[in-house]
């Protein structure tokens, strides 16, 4: 399954937590999705199939359970309900934070499965079995049968959240007394969570006082770029560039520097939900650019749990993403027990994992070896200024055209995320910055001439990127300044994305 976090909700009935979820899923509606249970009672009045539940016969239930379709399963009053692993999957393909609400016995089951889902469980509970029996008979829907039903369940449920083994297994235990309170406190604890998923502004990083041939030391800039982008409400993570000597010892070394001097433990740094010992961690992500210059068999080393050097379970353990070149390296990072994968180039031809034809089947072999999949885009690509042997590389723009297919077949894939090679890349043409008509005056060679967006603004690739972000997020809201352009621009704009 998808990397991205499941919640899996408990609770009595009458203690609140559909309410809550109903309100969690009003505030934050592109964020989450319910997985649709599966179960044997009849239809009620109003229910629709697939919406409500998904209704099926007892033999069909069985059938499928024994073919192992299903997460969890239990019988209540005759009627036997459960989750099944499609229904879950469908809303992390959909690139959502699915959420379950299931029953004790589901929860322990769920918990149980090996290998373990990147799950955490949180149960909404009342203060006591006096408030709630007070709460169900305030309804005026219970007879004294089913009342004396759901008390008992609540009690087990109640008594086993106090035990050792109730407390080590719920993430959150919320008491529902007051229920604005609850939801503020469900909300602040998924807010992490939710505030990760989108929006990440992945920054080029060499060790202090180190830099590329070309360039300046970039780590005394990180504090202040993380605190710029909390003003904005984005995360930032580092890129891990290559450098003389760079191998695992020294990546160790960096990721103890950057958890010692507090840039991933900033709120404005961006962490991914992993399941790890039996319990969910929100790790600090960085990605590793040439990665594959160090072999498979000393990655492990640090990176699988089992090993002696390994920084699993350290205070300076990363969620560590490869760079993927070729077809096959979603195994070999899966060798090397990163969490992740991506691509990186957006020239032609310049290697098979870049290409996004390759990118169904790359998001499915990832998936299979348990990594995320980030496959990145870009309007086009240029670097003859600076590699003027690299012409075959060059990748036009077609007004729009090649930025949004790259961005439908990344979309096809049904990736974790989607990367956008843009900004301080002038020299390769990967630009989406402002870019206004330049007349050469003879101070620049004229390869050094960047090409301008005419007959377009000079922000329309700012605009179409802006649409690219809606379509992928589910959202269509827009800045004010989005449509303070000509009827022209917007028109094409809308084309592109429809067309392609």
């Amino acid at each position: 399954m998808s990397n991205l976090p499941i919640y899996v909700f408990s609770g009595p009935s009458g203690a609140g937590k559909s309410t809550v979820l109903q309100m969690l899923m009003e505030k934050f509606p592109n964020n989450f999705g319910f997985s649709v249970s599966h179960t044997t009672r009849k239809p009620r009045p109003g229910e629709k199939d697939g919406i409500d539940y998904h209704f099926t016969d007892r033999d069909t239930f069985l059938s499928e359970i024994s073919e192992g379709k299903f997460l969890e399963y239990a019988e209540f009053a005759g009627n036997i309900y459960g989750t099944s692993r499609s229904a879950v999957q469908s809303v992390l393909d959909a690139g959502r934070i699915c959420i379950l609400d299931v029953e004790l016995e589901g929860v322990k089951s769920i918990h149980a499965l090996q290998p373990p889902l990147n799950a955490q469980y949180i149960l909404i509970r009342p203060s006591s079995i006096d408030e709630l029996e007070k709460r169900l008979r305030g309804r005026g829907t219970e007879t004294d049968e089913t009342l004396s039903k759901r008390l008992a369940r609540a009690r087990e449920d109640i008594q086993f959240s106090e035990t050792k083994e109730g407390q080590k297994l719920f993430t959150k235990i919320i008491i529902n007394d007051d229920l604005n309170t609850a939801f503020k406190e469900l909300e602040d604890f998924l807010l992490p969570t939710i505030k990760c998923t989108k929006c990440v502004l992945v920054v080029s990083w060499y060790p202090n006082g180190m830099s590329d041939e070309n360039g300046k030391p970039v780590d005394d800039l990180i504090f202040s770029l993380l605190n710029i982008a909390s003003q904005y409400d984005i995360k930032i993570c580092l890129h891990f560039e290559p450098y003389k000597n760079r191998d695992t010892h020294t990546i160790v070394e960096d990721l103890k520097y950057i958890y010692e001097k507090g840039y991933t433990s900033h709120p404005a740094y961006y962490r991914l939900s992993v399941y790890q010992s039996n319990e969910s961690k929100l790790l600090p992500v960085v990605y590793v650019y040439d990665s594959y210059r160090i072999e498979p068999s000393k990655w492990k080393k640090i990176l699988h749990p089992n090993e002696k050097e390994t920084i699993r379970n350290k205070a300076y353990n990363a969620f560590l993403i490869g760079l993927l070149l070729e077809s096959d390296d979603c195994s070999k990072l899966s060798e090397s027990a990163f969490n992740g994968g991506y691509t990186y180039f957006v020239g032609n031809g310049i290697s098979k994992a870049s290409s996004p034809n390759a990118w169904e089947y790359l998001s499915k072999e990832c998936l299979k070896y348990n990594l995320t999949f980030y496959p990145s885009i870009g309007p086009g690509y240029d670097d003859v200024s600076v590699r003027p042997w690299n012409g075959a590389a060059t990748q036009a723009r077609e007004f729009g055209h090649t930025f949004t297919n790259a961005f439908n077949k990344a979309m096809n894939a049904k990736p974790t995320g989607i990367g956008i090679v843009s900004f301080n890349e002038w020299h390769e043409g990967t630009q989406i910055e402002p870019s206004i008509p330049f007349k050469w005056t003879g101070y620049l060679a004229p390869s050094r001439v960047y090409k301008d967006y005419l007959p377009y603004s000079p922000e329309f690739y700012l605009r179409l990127t802006r649409l690219i972000v809606n379509r992928f997020e589910g959202i269509d809201t827009l800045p004010e300044r989005f449509t303070q352009e000509s009827e022209v621009e917007l028109s094409q704009l809308y084309k592109l994305l429809k067309r392609d």
